[in-house]
């Protein structure tokens, strides 16, 4: 684990040195991840890629050997896993899963919720220039607090639009509720 930092309240982004297997991640898969020396909680807990990385360098233009995962903390192992100290060793296994694949696809609607929503970011990132300007991104957040994802999505060609469920925000509601919202004009 070369860093971590909270980037909205409760959720985390952390930075992790995958030699030999950040390359191999495609949108869409996964790491099984535990903490090494720890047996509590005993079993990794599954986390969605946001980035790969070299180490001191922008993980938005750079890819290197380096992982960066976004979480929330929701119970022990997250907890934990949001108080370790940078260096600290970790288990990792993947990527996991099947991946997404875009082949074919002209105008590409990627949805999510929440820090759910991380996994569509390195999908958008890979996607050809021509399918970036065509992408419409749907992401809900609890409250105009949690917008983190939205700011890094919102540095993409792609069209974004955010629905918050509580405070004030361009749109009030869930994410599918901004999906019926806008259902014409994505499927025009």
């Amino acid at each position: 684990m070369t860093s971590i930092r909270e980037v909205q309240p409760g959720a985390f982004l952390l930075s992790l040195e995958a030699k030999g297997i950040s390359q191999e991640a495609r949108p869409g898969q996964f790491y099984m991840i535990r903490v090494q020396g720890g047996e509590d909680p005993f079993l990794p807990r599954p986390f969605s890629w946001l980035r790969r990385y070299a180490e001191g360098q922008d993980p938005q233009k750079e890819r290197g050997n380096g992982l960066q995962i976004l979480f929330q903390v929701v119970g022990k192992g997250t907890s934990r896993l949001s108080e370790l100290a940078p260096g600290r060793k970790l288990l990792v296994q993947g990527p996991l899963g099947m991946g997404w694949r875009w082949e074919g696809v002209k105008r590409p609607v990627l949805i999510g919720g929440g820090i759910g929503g991380a996994s569509l970011l390195p999908l958008l990132e890979e996607f050809p220039l021509e399918l970036k300007e065509n992408a419409i991104v749907l992401l809900g957040a609890r409250s105009p607090r949690s917008l983190w994802l939205s700011t890094q999505m919102r540095g993409t060609p792609a069209r974004v639009m955010v629905a918050v469920e509580e405070g004030e925000a361009d749109f009030k509601g869930t994410v599918v509720d901004l999906l019926l919202a806008e259902e014409r004009e994505i499927t025009s």
